[in-house]
């Protein structure tokens, strides 16, 4: 399933701005449809677990 730019950033806890500007850095992986930007919900959440932090581990 495809989320827009504001729902990515609601689940991240971020701006919409800052989920823009990771998309065209390329941190976050995304698609441009019809000039809008949508982010695979699957690929949001393993991009989530890449970068989870394990502490005392």
């Amino acid at each position: 399933m495809l989320i827009t730019t504001v729902e990515a950033a609601k689940r991240l806890g971020v701006n919409r701005r800052t989920v823009l500007l990771w998309i065209q850095t390329q941190k976050l992986p995304a698609y441009r449809l019809a000039g809008i930007w949508r982010i695979d919900d699957s690929e949001l959440e393993e991009w989530i677990k890449k970068r989870r932090v394990n502490h005392g581990k």
